[in-house]
Order: structure tokens, then C-alpha cells, then sequence
């Protein structure tokens, strides 16, 4: 038979404290996973920073590789491997925007075509290596002598082209052929071997003898020959 008696005092009081420290121990159990969690997730999230960090230093050096390849694919398109200096297709390019801006200005501007005199030989004599330091002595001289807002390009072998922009008149571009004979006919010192060279150059200018690049670089060749024929060493209008 059931019956419900009253607890003593004494007792009560002891089921109270048991049921509050049974409470508080089921506090602090629950304390402790919400930290153990947390933890956890402080891992997971230190781990993703890392490998996020990982992947940006990873990002920035492949972007880095990425720009040096395309500057250095832009450079082979763009310019000469040999001498540095501009190639054809370039240079090109620059006499396009100076015809552009040269007309709408009413400006003048010359084009050189300068080839080496019986560069052939050295190839045959001393190599093609030799050959190759001769061109690249050839950029160095001439690069010297122009101003820093004229243009030396390799048309191809030992041909240039030379662009001169704002050239007032005949007589200031032929003032600096003078100069550019004067210093390709200086002695090459190669590998102990002393080299004796001149150059033919044809002069053009814009827009009495053309108006496009086709034709200023057909006229500045056809001057080119005459010096040719002339013997070298000099230079034709």
C-alpha cells in the first residue's frame, strides 16, 4: 500500500543539494563540449586560413610567372633577339602613328635604310659569331649617336632602319647620316680580331617621298642603293 510521507527536513535539504549539484555538474559537462567544439571549429577555421593563405602565395607566384611570360613573349614579338632593338614589326607601328600624328601636324620626318658595306665577308671570314657581335656593336654606335626620341630598328640581317621624327628640313637628316658613317666606320675590335666596315644610307622623308609605310621604306631603300652604287660608305637622298 502507497503512501506519501512527508520527508524529513534533514533529507529534503540533502535531495535539494543532490539535485542542485547533479544540475551544475550537467552545467559544466555542457560547458565543457561547447568548448571542446569550439576548439574544434578554431582548428578547422585556422586550417582553412592557412591553406587560403597557401593559395594566394601559391596565385601570386604563378601571376608572376604568368607576367614574365607575357612580357617576355612580348619583347620576342616586338623586338630583335639579337641587338635588342625594335624589329620590323614594331617599328612599323611607330612610323604608322607618326604619319598619323605627322599629318595632322603638317610635320616633317625623315626614315633612314642603313646597310652594313661587305658585311658578308665577316660572316665568311671570322663567323657567324663574330658577325653577330659586329650588329650588336652597330645598334650600340648608332643608338649613341641619335637622340633619345629617334628610333633604330633591325629591318633584318644587317639592315636598320632609322626613324627621326620632327626633322625640320633635308639638310638636318643629312647632317646625322654624316654623323652615323662617321661612327659605323670606325675599327670593330671582336674577339682580337680588327674589323674594318662602312654603311650606305638612304634617306626618305615624310610626306614628300610617301605617305604610307610601304612607300616611305621603298624610297628610303631605292636612296640606299644609289649609295650603293656610289661606292658606300656614303649616303643618298
Amino acid at each position: 500500500m502507497k503512501t506519501n510521507l512527508p520527508l524529513h527536513p534533514i533529507a529534503t535539504l540533502e535531495l535539494q543539494a543532490e539535485r542542485r549539484s547533479a544540475g551544475a555538474g550537467l552545467s559544466r559537462c555542457n560547458a565543457l563540449t561547447k568548448h571542446r567544439l569550439l576548439l574544434s571549429e578554431e582548428k578547422k577555421l585556422y586550417h582553412i586560413n592557412q591553406l587560403l593563405l597557401l593559395a594566394l602565395v601559391q596565385a601570386d607566384v604563378v601571376n608572376a610567372d604568368i607576367s614574365k611570360t607575357l612580357a617576355k613573349q612580348k619583347r620576342i614579338a616586338q623586338y630583335d633577339e639579337l641587338t635588342g632593338a625594335p624589329n620590323r614589326r614594331l617599328m612599323q607601328d611607330r612610323i604608322q602613328q607618326l604619319i598619323s600624328s605627322s599629318a595632322r601636324r603638317q610635320q616633317i620626318f625623315a626614315l633612314l635604310f642603313i646597310d652594313l658595306d661587305h658585311f658578308k665577308p665577316v660572316n665568311d671570314l671570322y663567323g657567324h659569331a663574330v658577325g653577330d657581335k659586329v650588329l650588336q656593336q652597330v645598334v650600340s654606335r648608332v643608338n649613341k649617336t641619335i637622340r633619345a626620341s629617334d628610333t633604330l630598328s633591325r629591318h633584318g640581317g644587317d639592315e636598320f632602319l632609322l626613324l627621326l621624327p620632327e626633322v625640320m628640313h633635308n639638310k638636318a637628316a643629312c647632317a646625322i647620316a654624316e654623323k652615323l658613317l662617321l661612327a659605323l666606320s670606325a675599327p670593330y675590335l671582336i674577339d682580337d680580331n680588327h674589323i674594318l666596315l662602312s654603311a650606305s644610307i638612304g634617306i626618305a622623308l615624310f610626306p614628300e617621298d610617301g605617305a604610307c609605310f610601304t612607300s616611305l621604306v621603298s624610297k628610303a631603300d631605292s636612296a640606299m642603293y644609289r649609295a650603293k652604287r656610289q661606292g658606300g660608305d656614303c649616303y643618298s637622298r
